[in-house]
């Protein structure tokens, strides 16, 4: 009965393959538990090979799907919440690990995020981030690296302008070369 239902519906030559597979379903579940070493070697090599094709057509769904994908995340997270937790729990020295191991390999993005989220400033470089730099605000929305001990030598506020005529004047000396 069921062959005469898949036979009915799959008479075009192109879809012999797809007939039999529908009709050994015990041999392809054999299969793929006897090959499941060289699927996962041969699709680890496939997204190597394919990295670049694969990130742009992600990118190009995201960019075309965002409220989609942002109600599938927040449903995601209602619905996972207990493992969510559990997994942090059960994971976190790796996590706080890791998340340190980015810091410092990432100096300027956390300098970045902090301005831009927590301060509601602009995050506009000048020059780029060096070794024992801070960036300093010149304004809400320009940013410019200048050494750690020039940043703190004079006390200063960009959200209510106190000393900010001082410091731009000893940055802007250092700057400049002058």
């Amino acid at each position: 009965m069921v062959n005469k239902i898949i036979d009915q519906y799959t008479d075009l030559p192109i879809n012999k393959l797809k007939r039999w597979r529908l009709r050994h379903p015990d041999k392809i579940k054999e299969y793929n538990e006897t090959h499941k070493e060289y699927k996962k070697e041969y699709m680890k090599n496939y997204g190597e090979k394919n990295k670049e094709g694969h990130n742009k057509a992600c990118l190009k769904y995201r960019l075309t799907h965002k409220e989609q994908a942002k109600n599938y995340a927040k449903q995601y997270r209602e619905n996972h919440k207990e493992e969510h937790r559990d997994y942090y729990q059960r994971n976190n020295e790796r996590i706080k690990e890791q998340y340190h191991k980015w810091v410092k390999m990432n100096p300027d993005k956390g300098r970045k995020y902090t301005a831009k989220r927590k301060r509601n400033l602009g995050y506009i470089e000048i020059n780029n981030y060096f070794v024992g730099s801070e960036g300093h605000h010149l304004t809400k929305e320009y940013v410019i690296y200048i050494p750690k001990k020039l940043h703190r030598s004079v006390y200063h506020n960009i959200l209510t302008g106190y000393n900010m005529n001082l410091i731009n004047f000893e940055v802007l000396k250092w700057y400049y070369g002058n």
